[in-house]
């Protein structure tokens, strides 16, 4: 019998124009949920803009087997922070 892999799910989150800090905010909650991982990632460019965030996107990492209870409390983070900013455009990595 074949043995199922618990593989992770990889998520990159992409808000536009997001402030740093925000975007630390939004990592803090999210790695207070059990096996969630959350890694900031930088911008990929050579100019630096006052008017653009600093950050290219938020990677997030968890099972897929995450409780669903775990699950909806990393949907509603992103969903609350996308209410008050802008959605974020969600990219699966893997």
């Amino acid at each position: 019998m074949a043995q199922l892999v618990n593989l992770p799910f990889q998520e990159r989150v992409i808000f536009s124009r997001l402030p740093l800090a925000i975007y630390q905010e939004i990592a803090a909650h999210l790695r207070q949920i059990p096996e969630v991982k959350a890694q900031l990632c930088p911008l990929e460019t050579d100019r630096f803009d006052y008017s653009q965030s600093q950050v290219g996107y938020l990677q997030i990492e968890y099972s897929q087997s995450l409780s669903p209870s775990d699950r909806q409390q990393l949907e509603s983070i992103l969903a609350f922070y996308g209410d008050r900013y802008s959605t974020p455009q969600r990219q699966k990595v893997k």
